[in-house]
Formats: structure tokens, sequence, C-alpha cells
């Protein structure tokens, strides 16, 4: 069985020892969830999210504090959170796990949230680069 470091490793070499870019990692775990446009969610983070990528279908804020209100005040300042516009994917890193409120920023309708837990490669190399001779 691998260790958790060789687990990290990225599984193939390149030519130079040329960094493998973030885009190119482990997914662990997937959590989606509904958003409505009357009501914030609430999703519960383990302990072991890290690195996300998130993929909304409408705009919405997460706030990783789960402090914030809604709707969501026109003039507002919230420490640790995100702004995810409709349609789109970002990878972040999670200030802190547990739960989150996301606050969807629409009049109407509903739609989903995906949060992939990812973990990078943590360098270049394959299996045998971490035995000893």
């Amino acid at each position: 069985m691998a260790t958790a470091a060789q687990q990290q490793l990225y599984p193939l070499s390149t030519e130079d020892s040329k960094s493998i870019p973030l885009d190119v990692a482990l997914p662990l775990t997937l959590i989606k969830d509904s958003v409505v446009y009357n009501a914030a969610t609430v999703i519960n983070l383990p302990a072991d999210f890290n690195i996300v990528g998130i993929y909304a279908t409408v705009p919405c804020i997460i706030d990783f504090t789960n402090t914030a209100t809604f709707p969501v005040p026109a003039d507002i300042e919230l420490n640790s959170a995100v702004f995810i516009p409709q349609d789109s994917y970002m990878v972040i890193k999670v200030p802190s796990t547990g739960f989150v409120k996301v606050c969807p920023l629409i009049d109407d309708g509903t739609g989903i949230i995906i949060i992939n837990n990812l973990q990078k490669w943590a360098g270049l190399g394959l299996d045998r680069n971490l035995r000893t001779r």
C-alpha cells in the first residue's frame, strides 16, 4: 500500500523536471447541493478539505465563517468569503472547514453548487523515487 507521500507524487515524469500546474490534481471527494433563490444553503465541509474546486450554476457568495446573513446586504464586508460567478469554476484554498454558508445572488430560480476536494501533487516523481537503495 502506498504511503501518503507516495500518493501525492505526480504519476508521470515530465521533461526537464518542469513543474506540474495545479490544474493537474487528484480528486478526493465531491459535494453537490441545491441553491435556492430565497434561502442560504449550509454545507458541512469535512476537516480534510484543503484545496477545493467550486462550480456554481448561479452567482453566489460562500462564507466560510457561516456568519453571513441572508439576503446578503448591498453594502457588506465579509471575512473568509469568496464570490463565485455564475457558471464558473474556481480553485481555492479553504480558509476553514466545518459549516459554510452559500448565499445565492439571484431573485428567482434554483441552481446547484459542486465542491470538489482536491489533492495537489506534492512534486514530480514516481513511486521508486521514494525508495532508498
